[in-house]
């Protein structure tokens, strides 16, 4: 037994090692803190999906303004047309000549 080497699952134990086989130099406890940190991460990020709107939120925001945008150009259309009557309404007294109705006999 002096003169073989070790099986290569067998690692020699020094003073201070536990006898756990060496774990890739770090990489596998990189990796594992790497892995909780993505968790805590996403857990973060599922934390703030439930104030996001939801595309049937987008769609109702979306059929309000189409309805208040309908609304306010009938509001425009029908301003202006009271400006254009108004306007004309004006011009007609200011520039044609008012005669007063001749009295009765």
């Amino acid at each position: 037994m002096t003169g073989e080497p070790p099986p290569s699952n067998v690692v020699p134990i020094a003073k201070g090692q536990t006898g756990e086989p060496p774990r890739n130099g770090g990489r596998v406890d990189r990796i594992e803190g790497r892995v909780n940190e993505i968790d805590q991460r996403l857990s973060r990020i599922e934390g703030k999906l439930d104030h996001l709107a939801t595309k049937e939120d987008v769609q109702a925001v979306t059929s309000q303004i189409s309805a208040s945008e309908a609304r306010l150009l009938r509001w425009l259309i029908g301003v202006i047309a009271a400006g254009a009557i108004s306007i004309v309404i004006a011009l007609i007294r200011t520039f044609l000549p008012y005669a007063p109705p001749s009295p009765m006999p």
